[in-house]
């Protein structure tokens, strides 16, 4: 993805972005430098876009089928780049060039213009009014069922007031517990199809804002009692049902933590709770919520989740000294963000033992193991597969792709037997720093190691030989 940004000047939206991506190879070579060298980046070339239709009085330059979104990108960047003064120049070039478009491709000028119009235009311009009615004389040319409800809102000028610093107005107001038509009256939108228009973005904006102070911006110490507000609200179910608005809502709440997660920490277990209980676990397949969630942000909800399997598996056994010493020591992987994913495998034995409210909204396989209180958990860290067995003090690592690696995601039984893996080659302080293991393991052997000795040491050393990811110093 391009991303502008003009010192002073607001950044050119994302979405308009996207449209061109593919254009930019046409763009790049139609545009470039009158001095015969190619500009350095597209804003450059914007720039001297949008300095030809001024200094020309034309549009010709950017009249080619295969660039019919770069007028699109011109009305946005103009307002960025070019003295606002010059305006009025710009909106009789404009309409000059949209009359000789095809109604099909006026259509989709008007629809995609029209949101940027929307979210980004400032009202306070004095060609404001001009464009408005820009808008309304052509929308009322086409029989189109969207853009008439487009042109119903428009009718309400108070409406380009939520771009998105309106929004993040309305959705401090709900914090305080406004609800969003007062939010919107005290702004004076009661038009019921521009709060219909408005509600969602601003439900939305709200989870884009969980983790903020309402007055500061400043991070708060618990989302508790927003998540609350917003689960009781009846937009969320209405969300739920479309695909891409849900998938906005979970990027939005994930999306900060993917830029600075140590931030964010102490906010984990309650987007956990939250996201599984409204929108299910990622790892469930099929999950039509998760669809459209971008790759990245799904494998962050796994480590996220990896951290409370690890902290819940280990207490569950809280009264043996070596699982806590073993919690400490994944943790420290954890914060790293090194464990991309977890699986708990539990005996009948400790499932009916533990209080049924620890394991709630766990995922977990049966570990058959007879009548015993024993438990493992599969951890993915790089290429390795490690399978923590409490019953044997041990931990065996697999190559992820061996044929006898255990799977993550299995609900069903795992046999003790499998997991642990008879033939096993011991990897302890006599022979760790030795290249024995290393070469039975290249030889597809799997390694085990014992909880004794210096066997954090061990396990680093392994972990850093075979995937080069290090927590500190072996």
């Amino acid at each position: 993805m391009i991303n502008i940004v003009m010192e002073n000047l607001e950044i050119i939206p994302s979405d308009f972005l996207s449209e061109t991506e593919k254009k930019e190879n046409d763009i790049t070579n139609k545009f470039k430098g009158t001095r015969g060298h190619q500009p350095a980046d597209l804003t450059e070339i914007y720039k001297r876009i949008c300095r030809r239709v001024i200094d020309n009085g034309s549009l010709t330059g950017v009249e080619n089928r295969d660039l019919s979104k770069v007028p699109l990108l011109l009305f946005n960047i103009y307002n960025n780049i070019i003295n606002l003064s010059n305006n009025a120049v710009f909106y009789n070039l404009f309409c000059k060039w949209y009359l000789k478009r095809s109604n099909r491709t006026k259509k989709y000028i008007l629809k995609n213009l029209w949101y940027t119009f929307l979210y980004y235009y400032p009202i306070e311009d004095v060609s404001f009014s001009k464009w408005l009615v820009f808008f309304q004389n052509n929308i009322n040319t086409f029989e189109n069922k969207e853009l008439k409800s487009l042109l119903n809102i428009a009718k309400n000028y108070r409406l380009f007031s939520l771009n998105r610093y309106g929004l993040r107005l309305c959705a401090r107001d709900i914090f305080k517990h406004m609800n969003i038509n007062q939010a919107l009256s005290k702004r004076e939108i009661t038009d019921a199809l521009a709060v219909g228009e408005c509600a969602q973005q601003i439900y939305l904006q709200c989870f884009e804002d969980i983790f903020l102070d309402a007055s500061t911006f400043k991070l708060i110490d618990s989302i508790e009692d927003r998540i609350r507000l917003l689960k009781d609200h009846n937009l969320l179910n209405i969300i739920k049902n479309d695909i891409l608005k849900t998938s906005n809502l979970i990027s939005s709440i994930l999306t900060p933590l993917a830029s600075n997660f140590p931030l964010f920490i102490k906010y984990i277990n309650s987007i956990i709770k939250f996201i599984k209980s409204e929108f299910k676990d990622v790892r469930l397949s099929p999950n039509n919520h998760w669809s459209n969630v971008d790759y990245t942000l799904k494998e962050l909800f796994k480590k996220l989740i990896a951290m409370t399997d690890i902290e819940r598996f280990f207490d569950f056994y809280s009264h043996r000294g070596y699982c806590q010493e073993c919690k400490q020591f994944w943790t420290k992987y954890l914060l790293k963000g090194m464990i991309n994913e977890t699986w708990p495998i539990l005996s009948p034995i400790t499932i009916a033992r533990i209080n049924h409210e620890k394991l709630e909204g766990m995922l977990y396989g049966k570990l058959q193991i007879g009548m015993v209180d024993e438990s493992a958990i599969l951890l993915k860290i790089g290429s390795l597969v490690l399978v923590e067995i409490t019953a044997d003090y041990a931990c065996y690592i697999y190559p992820e792709n061996h044929s006898f690696c255990p799977p993550f995601g299995n609900t069903g039984i795992y046999d003790i037997t499998t997991l642990r893996y008879s033939y096993a080659i011991t990897a302890d302080d006599n022979n760790v720093f030795s290249t024995d293991w290393l070469q039975n393991y290249n030889d597809g052997k799997i390694i085990k190691i014992i909880h004794s000795g210096q066997w954090q040491k061990n396990i680093r050393k392994i972990i850093f030989d075979i995937t080069g990811l290090a927590i500190s110093d072996y």
